[in-house]
């Protein structure tokens, strides 16, 4: 009699070891070189990216008092500038070497957060668009080359598997940028908003300021929200030499 094959397990690997065998391995889900580098910068610009968002949000209806509607109108044309760049990052990418794009990318990015710093209560909008378009630019100008690099290095069978690395790669960005950066508000935020004890929650937030200040008398709502929307800016673009706020409201 004719020993029958032992039937094959769904989570036997090549060694025959059951369930050891991973849905992707890691020598086929981690792309080398310059791919490493490319889902790296797609974590950095998601990163700026959200944080962008994050501000622009809130200065555009909390500060300069534009309707959701408005804001997103406003903001519009950084997304329309990360798509044209993105189509001509295609292009350029038959001229110029992937770092010279990322790079480029890159610095446009910075060149619009150094913009940002510039932002007073009573800034001009134009300017923070202006930033937006900048970011827009940089992140549309990078994130299509390096796409391309991650897909690149990985063989044709696990191409999906390149994708999910550059997808992960935007999510931690995300998650990173909202996590740290929305830490940050009520820190860079708090320390100079009104300090009365009805108004814990408008020290935290310039959301929570702006709900405590439906609250009080007009006066004082008032007072309450100069003071926050200059704490809220002073804290996100403060620069060493610039003055705190002299407003009673303030610490």
């Amino acid at each position: 009699m004719s020993a029958r094959a032992p039937r094959s397990s769904p989570t036997t690997g090549d060694d025959g070891a059951a369930g050891l065998d991973p849905l992707d391995r890691p020598g086929a889900v981690r792309p080398p070189g310059a791919a490493a580098h490319s889902a790296l910068a797609n974590a950095t610009t998601m990163f700026f990216l959200t944080g962008l968002l994050f501000f622009s949000a809130q200065y555009l209806q909390l500060v300069v008092g534009y309707s959701p509607l408005q804001a997103g109108l406003l903001l519009l044309p950084g997304f329309v500038v990360t798509v044209v760049a993105g189509l001509a990052a295609a292009r350029l990418a038959r001229r110029f070497a992937l770092h010279q794009l990322v790079a480029t990318g890159l610095a446009l990015v910075l060149t619009g957060y150094v913009a940002c710093l510039f932002l007073q209560v009573d800034s001009a909008v134009v300017l923070l668009m202006s930033a937006a378009v900048l970011i827009g630019a940089g992140i549309g100008l990078s994130e299509t080359v390096t796409n391309d690099a991650i897909l690149a290095a990985a063989p044709p069978e696990k191409a999906g598997a390149a994708a999910a690395v550059s997808e992960t790669a935007y999510e931690v960005g995300a998650v990173l940028g909202t996590a740290l950066i929305g830490g940050c508000c009520p820190r860079c935020t708090g320390g100079y908003v009104l300090s009365r004890r009805d108004a814990v929650l408008g020290r935290e937030t310039l959301g929570g300021a702006a709900d405590v200040a439906t609250t009080m008398p007009a006066d004082a709502a008032a007072a309450l929200l100069a003071s926050a929307r200059e704490a809220f800016v002073h804290g996100w673009t403060s620069r060493p030499g610039r003055r705190r706020s002299s407003s009673p409201w303030c610490w």
